[in-house]
Formats: C-alpha cells, sequence, structure tokens
C-alpha cells in the first residue's frame, strides 16, 4: 500500500486487509504507526495486489475513512491470533479500522495470449 509520507515522500508498505463487507474493504492499524499519520495527513492510497504467478494484477486508487468501531476491531483479532498477539484486546485505545471508498480499480493481465487492461470500475 503506497501513501504519501508526513514527509511528503512517497512511503509504501505491505498491508493486509481484513475482509470485504458491504462493498467496502477494512484494513486495520493503530494510531502510533506511520501508516495513521500518513492517512490522518492525506487520506488516500494506492495499492497493487497480483495472482500467485504475477500473470493478473489488481490495482486500486481511493480514499480512505476510519472507523473507530469496537465491534469491527474485536472481530479483526478474533479472525487474525497473530493481531491479537501484539495488541490484546479490542479495547486496546490505538487500535483503529479503516475502509476505502470513492475510488477506482482496474484489473490487468500479463499472460502469454492477452496483455492489457481487462476491467475498469469506479466507485
Amino acid at each position: 500500500m503506497a501513501t504519501v509520507g508526513t514527509d511528503g515522500k512517497p512511503a509504501i508498505r505491505t498491508i493486509q486487509f481484513q475482509w470485504f463487507e458491504n462493498g467496502r474493504i477494512y484494513f486495520q492499524t493503530d494510531t502510533n504507526a506511520s501508516l495513521y499519520k500518513d492517512l490522518q495527513k492525506l487520506p488516500y492510497i494506492k495499492f497493487v495486489s497480483s495472482n500467485r504467478d504475477y500473470t493478473e494484477s489488481l490495482r486500486i486508487s481511493a480514499e480512505v475513512v476510519f472507523e473507530y468501531n469496537y465491534e469491527l476491531i474485536d472481530r479483526t483479532l478474533e479472525m487474525f491470533p497473530n493481531i491479537k498477539k501484539i495488541y490484546g484486546s479490542a479495547d486496546n485505545p490505538i487500535l483503529t479500522m479503516f475502509y476505502i471508498e470513492h475510488g477506482s480499480a482496474s484489473m490487468y493481465e500479463f499472460s502469454d495470449d492477452k496483455q492489457g487492461n481487462t476491467l475498469q470500475y469506479e466507485w
């Protein structure tokens, strides 16, 4: 996931999305993380993901909306024990969730018989 850092320079990091629900892709972060600080200053991201053989990629550009929701955080901790090990419980005050909206997505293929955009979507 790419953001603009608080220093005005590009920042990129690996991040796991928690789930897709009600048309939203949810992520979890904490308020001490550079990601959180970057997004407070400029709430937009870009990210790319590919399939295992790198013949297709998904590219998303979107606005970020923070959602301070105990139930969502608790659900994340139950679904992902590695996150729970780090943060303990959902009442940890530094935990927060965010989702993306008002964005665009495109699929791109790199296979032998097809190359180029295969899907464009905006919401």
